[in-house]
């Protein structure tokens, strides 16, 4: 019975893979909803499912207001590379077409979706960024996340990431 369920849960990530759109979208100054730069000319190296992405910056009175980014991503087991070896190694954070942060993430591997041919990662900045002066709290940033596996680099972009803040 567990691994039907196990098996339900692959079928349905491949499904949302399979459907899931890469493109994203940005407002205009007349506020029309027009595809994001490059978009159209960006395939990943490798497909993840994002279930979950959230930025914050840390504005609370009393300590160093700090930038924070956490996420959760599944990877699918593919031919392109060995689900075990890939690692996710370094998240950039651009706004503007600037790269603003360069981070090395805390990750944690969810062993949980092994058996389904899936790798979870969580990653966290932990205690956060100081706050670059070129980062608008007000916009939201683009995010490269660059996975490596046997020196070999596959890149994933996610658009349109909104900056929450917490007081």
């Amino acid at each position: 019975m567990k691994k039907l369920y196990y098996l339900i849960i692959f079928i349905s990530l491949l499904f949302l893979l399979e459907n899931c759109s890469q493109t994203s979208t940005v407002q205009n100054e007349q506020g029309e909803e027009t595809p994001a730069a490059n978009d159209e000319l960006y395939k990943p190296d490798i497909n993840i499912f994002v279930k979950k992405v959230y930025s914050w910056v840390d504005l609370m009175p009393g300590s160093e207001s700090r930038f924070h980014i956490t996420g959760d991503l599944v990877i699918p087991e593919s031919g392109d590379y060995d689900l075990n070896r890939v690692e996710l190694k370094l998240i950039k954070i651009y706004q503007n077409g600037l790269e603003i942060y360069f981070i090395n993430p805390t990750v944690q591997i969810d062993k949980e979706n092994e058996a389904i041919n899936v790798k979870e990662l969580l990653f966290s900045t932990i205690s956060g960024l100081s706050i670059d002066m070129r980062l608008d709290m007000e916009k939201p940033v683009d995010v490269e996340y660059v996975f490596e596996e046997n020196g070999e680099s596959f890149l994933y972009k996610q658009y349109n990431v909104k900056i929450n803040k917490v007081y």
